[in-house]
């Protein structure tokens, strides 16, 4: 891609996707609440929550009465608070951001005003409250949050890379928007009930839609997009060097690497908006999709680029071994669509398989710009592929998956505690115009249901949502197994309530809650306190579960860590295990199961336990954490 172009469309998403340049985009073209064709199958609605009645200050700390206009643009589940005498409810962080034009740009005198994150809990649904911004750094404090990366670390911390810089977003108006990303670095402290950030130095580059991805170690890996020349994106690496302790500083930039040297390839590898990256089990960093742009500005066409692997194995990093390679191509691009990853255990055959899906997207760029998503007709997608037990130097190819009953971009994907991907949100283009997707949908894997019953292998449509979910939405699961969505920019004057999209949030029911009996893992034959008692790779523990049928798949799900549709986190493992009942208790059995054998298989930090049985009702999930 050129650069100047890759900016230009990224700004979309921060200034055509907020109201003050969207009121001159709603005539173009009105999205419709389109119904479906066949009728629902199963699962409830909260009603939408409304976030901002309880909000008692903005981002600077003053008084407001009122909630602006806000998108939630990363959504993350947190692991309990690790902390003696902390409250264990579950909490969800929201990232907020307001519209931003170059009309009355101004810079916070403290803190971060536009960096604002919120504590979300499911138990009091109507009140977020505002983490305390952390101190400004260096120079003026307008480098916020949001379009950073993040990822959870092995002790539940979260690390949050690069951003938005706001000065050099208001200066660069003039310009024309360019790049406006920056180097810093925090890590939110969710030790107590209410987080806390810390500075966590400065990377090499500058950073605005990267993703960050936890290695094996436990350290994280932050690629994608920087303020250099897009020369070779091997060089473009920040890696933290040591583990993450507790006495950062805003100067500590020691604890991220220098840039590799000597990798000024002839290769062009431009990794896009958030690369949909993943680390596979055989200690790769895969990347796919992934396309390649022909020519620059309006006129600009894409096509398939090879998907790519990058062994991230042994270290130190070197060059020019530590390079992409190409793999397998995808049928169509995906951009802006979701993928997820799996690693299944087939029990007749006592083998893994791991399988990366991806879903939807579109042939072109769209964001926030509802002409756009008018104008792309079929560019935008209801394919879905799915790779198998992916390497660099394999035999794997892209095969084909049932579609999506509706095409859909910047849409979301969950995988619910049965294994099933769940797809709320996004928007598509019906007869020239933009249509918001109200109607879920559900997909099960071949790799985790084996025995697929009625209503078949394809795409099942569910309840709709009450409010359109769009660009700059999220959704993650909840250790009930309640997925939650919110946020999402719908349009002034386009849908009922669009005033309301941007600040509430629903909760999503779905089949598990209403049809038959839940199996139930008994905490107390666990290891106790996440915190201080972790699960050791390679470990062979036990615990009990009350079931009235037969346990089918014991599984870790990583908790969500959601932004523009993508989660470089979330994955499904898998878990061989041995069944045993339990003396005396007829209901009760003993499953004895195998950790990861490594941190490929599963970064080290917190999961989500969960246990199946035969007839696909997934038990609560139970939060453990390994090393």
């Amino acid at each position: 891609m050129k650069r100047h172009d890759v900016m230009g469309r990224m700004v979309r998403s921060v200034v055509l996707g907020c109201v003050p340049v969207v009121l001159l985009m709603a005539a173009l073209s009105v999205p419709s609440r389109a119904q479906p064709a066949v009728p629902y199958q199963g699962g409830q609605w909260s009603l939408p929550y409304e976030l901002g009645p309880s909000l008692t200050e903005d981002g600077d700390g003053n008084p407001t009465t009122s909630w602006p206009t806000f998108e939630i643009a990363h959504m993350l589940l947190a692991p309990p608070a690790r902390n003696v005498g902390e409250p264990r409810s579950d909490r969800v962080l929201l990232q907020c951001v307001p519209g931003a034009d170059c009309s009355g740009c101004t810079l916070p005198t403290t803190g971060l005003k536009f960096g604002r994150l919120y504590r979300w809990t499911p138990r009091t649904p109507s009140n977020a409250t505002l983490i305390p911004v952390p101190a400004a750094y260096p120079q003026d404090g307008s480098q916020d949050f949001f379009c950073g990366g993040h990822t959870f670390l092995g002790n539940g911390d979260l690390i949050w890379p690069g951003g938005t810089d706001r000065k050099r977003q208001c200066e660069d108006c003039a310009l024309g928007y360019r790049f406006f990303g920056h180097k810093f670095a925090w890590r939110l402290d969710l030790g107590n009930w209410m987080p806390s950030w810390v500075a966590a130095g400065q990377m090499g580059y500058e950073r605005w839609y990267p993703t960050a991805t936890l290695q094996n170690d436990g350290r994280p890996l932050v690629q994608g997009h920087t303020a250099e020349p897009m020369l070779d994106q091997d060089a473009r690496r920040d890696l933290l060097t040591t583990p993450l302790g507790s006495t950062w500083t805003t100067t500590d930039n020691t604890r991220w690497s220098a840039p590799p040297t000597g990798c000024n390839l002839t290769t062009l590898v431009d990794l896009e908006d958030y690369p949909r990256l993943h680390l596979l089990s055989t200690g790769e960093l895969f990347w796919g999709p992934a396309f390649e742009e022909i020519g620059s500005g309006p006129g600009a066409t894409f096509i398939p680029n090879p998907s790519k692997f990058l062994d991230i194995k042994p270290q130190p990093w070197s060059c020019p071994t530590k390079r992409w390679r190409d793999g397998p191509l995808t049928s169509r691009i995906h951009i802006n669509g979701s993928s997820l990853h799996f690693i299944t255990w087939d029990k007749l055959s006592d083998t893994f398989n791991e399988v990366i899906y991806v879903i939807g997207g579109a042939e072109t760029p769209i964001e926030g710009d509802v002409a756009e998503c008018a104008a792309a007709g079929t560019g935008i997608l209801s394919t879905v592929e799915k790779i198998v037990n992916p390497t660099g130097g394999g035999t794997a190819t892209w095969q084909s998956v049932p579609s999506l009953n509706y095409a859909r971009v910047n849409h979301n994907a969950v995988i619910l505690l049965d294994g099933s991907i769940w797809v709320p949100g996004g928007h598509g283009s019906e007869n020239g115009v933009c249509v918001s997707r109200l109607v879920p949908e559900r997909y099960r894997p071949l790799e985790v249901f084996e025995n697929i019953v009625a209503p078949g292998p394809g795409w099942q449509l569910l309840a709709p949502q009450g409010i359109a979910r769009r660009c700059h939405s999220g959704a993650v699961l909840l250790p009930d197994g309640r997925p939650v969505s919110g946020g999402g920019v719908n349009l002034p004057n386009t849908e009922p309530d669009w005033d309301k999209p941007d600040h509430t949030v629903e909760v999503y029911s779905p089949y598990y809650f209403f049809d038959q009996p839940r199996p139930e893992i008994d905490a107390a034959t666990l290891n106790g306190d996440p915190a201080t008692n972790p699960y050791f790779y390679g470990d062979q523990p036990f615990f009990e579960v009350t079931a009235s049928a037969t346990i089918d798949r014991v599984a870790l799900i990583r908790n969500g860590a959601a932004t523009h549709g993508f989660d470089s986190d979330q994955r499904y493992v898998e878990l061989r295990f041995a069944d045993a009942p339990v003396a005396g208790q007829p209901n009760k059995r003993k499953l004895t199961v195998d950790m990861p054998p490594d941190g490929y298989w599963a970064p080290p930090g917190y999961y989500l336990l969960t246990v199946t049985d035969v007839n696909n009702m997934p038990s609560p999930a139970e939060w453990i954490r390994i090393q």
